[in-house]
């Protein structure tokens, strides 16, 4: 339903967001199928997947509906199966205070954040990691959410995030700072990977640059809701 082509070290990739429609495929499985085409393609190619049955979508059109409209259409088939999938629209779209109640709550946990942050006493970084996880975690889920009116499953960040450059290319600006990171800022973001030990232990020339990223992507989900 997109594609774009993105410059790297002068090599060029294709991405490729596409709407698996089936209930054979789970969560894991689109990240396994993201990194398997980029390796089979030696890196020319790059899919952005995500997946739901036929029944999950008309279940939740009363909420989706307007992502759904819009990607769901003839232009953008690429396979059918024998028996298609069909739709029942309904006449108008109805919304939910969800979305506004996980900004809410997304917006408290970065307030708690940077309360941690301020205080001079504070003797050790422990726990700062987990909290900034789970921090960009929902971020990721929030703004697609927020700006193109659909909510990700729970799904591994590095789709989430290229979900996000799809909503607002602004997203993209921040490559910068992750670039500046000297650990892999996706592997660190990924809850279970500070739940059980920290993949990283934080000093303090980590913390501007993942204090200017998560304020950053905060700013960009305010606008949505000043609107």
């Amino acid at each position: 339903f997109h594609q774009e082509d993105e410059s790297f070290e002068n090599k060029k990739t294709t991405v490729l967001y596409l709407l698996l429609i089936s209930s054979k495929i789970n969560n894991d499985s689109l990240f396994n199928i993201m990194q398997m085409v980029s390796k089979q393609t030696e890196g020319r190619f790059n899919v952005v997947p995500i997946a739901h049955s036929g029944a999950w979508i008309q279940e939740h059109l009363w909420e989706y509906q307007g992502f759904f409209q819009k990607v769901m259409i003839p232009e953008n088939s690429i396979f059918q199966a024998d028996v298609p999938t069909v739709i029942h629209w309904h006449k108008e779209q109805l919304y939910s205070d969800t979305c506004a109640m996980q900004y809410r709550d997304c917006n408290e946990l970065f307030e708690k954040y940077k309360l941690l942050r301020s205080q001079e006493e504070l003797k050790s970084n422990e726990g700062l990691g987990l909290i900034l996880s789970a921090l960009f975690y929902r971020i990721g889920t929030v703004f697609p959410y927020a700006t193109l009116g659909y909510r990700p499953n729970d799904i591994n960040i590095r789709i989430l995030w290229k979900l996000c450059e799809y909503a607002d290319p602004k997203v993209k600006n921040f490559a910068y700072l992750i670039q500046k990171l000297p650990f892999d800022f996706f592997e660190f973001i990924n809850p279970h990977k500070n739940l059980y030990w920290n993949f990283c232990h934080l000093g303090e020339k980590h913390f501007p640059i993942l204090d200017e990223l998560a304020q950053g992507f905060i700013d960009l989900i305010d606008k949505q809701f000043d609107k």
